[in-house]
């Protein structure tokens, strides 16, 4: 059976013709438009910054060592600083002819030397030794032996004679020979002070000697030593010059 529709005309053809064109343009342009939208962010993408292989951790830096000028530290100097030295002074001034009185306490820890038939009552130190021999007292701070050069550091002596000719026997021999009146407590001194020249059994020594007269008595209270060690022991004949008590017996 024959189809008896009419064919299309020729306007419908163009106009079904012309919207495929149209279609067609629309989508070249659809994707025209895409391509340069990501064509645009791309190089913007590579334009952005870029990353680092550097670990943060490799940029911090230790703090630097302060400066002097950055601290209240002083600068250290070369020059110590000074420290305190104890220095025992003695009783008698130096100079000759001068008189000095003054007050001597008993130290508590000093101990009596009990020896009847003294004449006297003396003390010593408490670590100190003694030893008597005839009408000499001698104490050290050491033990002295029996065959002995002198009977101890510190010693004292009765002897015979006047006050006058015993002091002119003490001062003989001595260089730079001082001599001064020192009134220590009840006890009244002549103390004398010079340098022993060194000799056949010892070497220069330093000497300090108190002359007292009591009771009739004469006695002679001697301190002697080579330089170095003078001012070690200086204050032990200090203090006896006022603690030796004469009127005990």
């Amino acid at each position: 059976m024959l189809d008896s529709s009419p064919p299309p005309s020729l306007r419908a053809m163009r106009a079904e013709e012309s919207s495929g064109n149209s279609l067609v343009t629309i989508l070249a342009v659809t994707v025209i438009i895409a391509a340069a939208v990501g064509a645009f962010l791309l190089v913007r993408g590579n334009s952005g910054p870029a990353e680092t292989g550097v670990d943060d951790s490799a940029q911090q830096q230790e703090d630097p060592t302060p400066s002097p000028e950055d601290t209240d530290q002083p600068e250290p100097t070369d020059e110590p600083e000074p420290t305190a030295t104890a220095t025992t002074t003695p009783t008698a001034t130096p100079t000759s002819g001068s008189s000095t009185s003054v007050t001597v306490e008993l130290p508590s820890s000093w101990k009596p030397i009990e020896i009847s038939g003294l004449g006297y009552q003396t003390y010593r130190p408490p670590t100190w030794y003694f030893r008597r021999s005839g009408n000499t007292l001698g104490i050290a701070p050491e033990p002295i032996p029996d065959a002995s050069e002198t009977l101890g550091l510190v010693t004292l002596t009765q002897r015979s004679g006047s006050l006058s000719s015993v002091l002119s026997d003490v001062k003989s021999g001595l260089t730079g020979v001082t001599e001064s009146s020192v009134d220590a407590n009840d006890n009244s001194w002549v103390v004398v002070t010079g340098t022993e020249p060194a000799g056949e059994l010892f070497d220069e020594r330093m000497v300090k000697t108190g002359v007292i007269e009591a009771d009739g008595r004469i006695y002679v209270l001697d301190y002697r030593t080579a330089p170095a060690q003078f001012s070690a022991n200086v204050s032990v004949f200090d203090t006896l010059l006022g603690v030796i008590d004469f009127s005990a017996d």
